[in-house]
């Protein structure tokens, strides 16, 4: 069991913290100080993929072990602890049945936020017979109890994404049982037969679907098709389904990936290549209008979406800029407003005091605070720097939003092409 400072700790050493405001790097944006505190780091193994639950009580993250075996773990702030989120089945079982019949243990990962009061869990596990399926966690106050299945198929099921519509939960995930790769859907809780009342949501020959994500409130969802030349685009559906109700929602040259709803479910941002296709910028668009870029040169997120803070004015990213790749937030401004004040988008650095950072992502807090959850490689007066570790810091929204300046639009400056 890995122990890291509570983020009750991080609130009390991060109180205020957001008011210091330093001068800019040269060229760069206005840089806030945030009290970054490392929550979550295992030896020999990388952290990753920060997922803090929407009560932020808790921060889900898989470890990589050089055995290749992913652990689905979770943090919980009150008690200081991280421990592992798994399946109960019969581990020697697991080991004797893996597929690749290189790994030991068993993988879980790709968990999705289950939202009920206390926040429950979906994640893609291995199921000792060589494939994935999605197993849930019911939430309770501890997150105690054992994950159970709830997919049974011959292929792999994974990526869930899971909202409340209506009085149900909806879970929709991406399984290989027809052959491409289609998006499926399914209500919890599962009935003994499993997913065998699955609903297949998407059939388009030879063009896969994949990375669901469902917009607050349940009515649609987007999800990211690839295509035959290539490329990948991002569409939106209904949450009942309907192939023929679908519709894309950004085809850029290239590929548009990691898209995220804001708040209220009225824009999408997402990243895309469409510039430069070595490099990933951010892209902010709604129904109505065509995708507006807001910053060039980005740390594309390993899976997460696109982060709108809390308030769904900003929305946080990661700059490419070795060796600190830093944490900034632009609040996009109203293009169509003839006061250029209103017009500017306005952006903010957070200085962290961490290397490489990535995968950030942020929630509000009771008492109006935004935490922030993200990984880094370490701090920067570390002198071990190999390994990723999970950090996390309270911010505070008002401070950001007033130190915010513009830098004026993207392509200000080209970014280095990266692989």
């Amino acid at each position: 069991m890995s122990r890291a400072p509570s983020l009750a700790a991080v609130l009390t050493s991060a109180l205020g913290s957001a008011h210091a405001v330093a001068a800019p790097p040269p060229s760069g944006p206005p840089m806030v100080a945030v009290a970054a505190t490392r929550l979550a780091a295992v030896d020999n193994a990388h952290c990753s993929n920060p997922r803090p639950s929407p009560d932020g009580q808790w921060v889900a993250y898989v470890v990589d072990e050089l055995k290749d075996v992913r652990r689905q773990m979770v943090y919980h702030r009150e008690s200081r602890e991280s421990r592992r989120l798994q399946p109960v089945l019969d581990t020697s079982a697991v080991r004797r049945k893996l597929a690749s019949g290189a790994g030991t243990g068993q993988i879980c990962h790709e968990l999705a936020w289950v939202p009920t009061s206390p926040p429950g869990a979906v994640m893609s596990c291995n199921n000792g017979e060589g494939n994935y399926d999605l197993y849930y966690v019911e939430g309770t106050a501890r997150l105690e109890r054992p994950a159970f299945r709830m997919t049974r198929s011959e292929a792999n099921d994974f990526g869930p994404t899971v909202a409340r519509v209506g009085a149900t939960l909806r879970v929709v995930y991406v399984s290989g049982r027809s052959g491409d790769g289609d998006l499926y859907g399914m209500n919890l809780p599962v009935t003994a037969t499993l997913d065998d009342d699955a609903q297949r949501l998407t059939s388009v020959a030879g063009a896969p679907e994949l990375n669901p994500l469902f917009a607050p409130g349940g009515a649609r969802f987007l999800y990211v098709r690839q295509t035959a030349r290539g490329e990948d685009d991002i569409h939106a559906q209904p949450s009942d389904g309907g192939e023929a109700a679908g519709r894309v929602l950004a085809r850029l040259p290239g590929s548009e990936l990691n898209a995220g709803f804001s708040p209220d479910g009225q824009r999408v941002a997402f990243y895309s290549n469409a510039r430069d296709r070595k490099v990933f910028d951010l892209y902010l668009t709604d129904d109505a209008g065509a995708p507006r870029r807001l910053s060039d040169d980005t740390v594309r997120p390993e899976q997460a979406p696109a982060a709108f803070t809390p308030d769904g004015q900003g929305l946080v990213y990661i700059r490419h800029q070795d060796p600190t790749n830093p944490i900034e937030i632009v609040f996009p401004g109203d293009p169509t407003q003839a006061d250029p004040e209103a017009a500017a988008d306005k952006v903010v650095r957070l200085d962290t005091q961490t290397v490489q950072n990535k995968d950030a992502a942020v929630v509000a807090l009771p008492d109006g605070r935004w935490f922030l959850a993200f990984t880094a490689q370490a701090a920067v007066d570390d002198r071990q720097k190999r390994w990723d570790r999970i950090y996390g810091a309270t911010i505070d929204p008002q401070a950001l939003r007033a130190a915010a300046r513009p830098l004026g639009p993207p392509g200000r400056k080209k970014g280095a092409a990266r692989k």
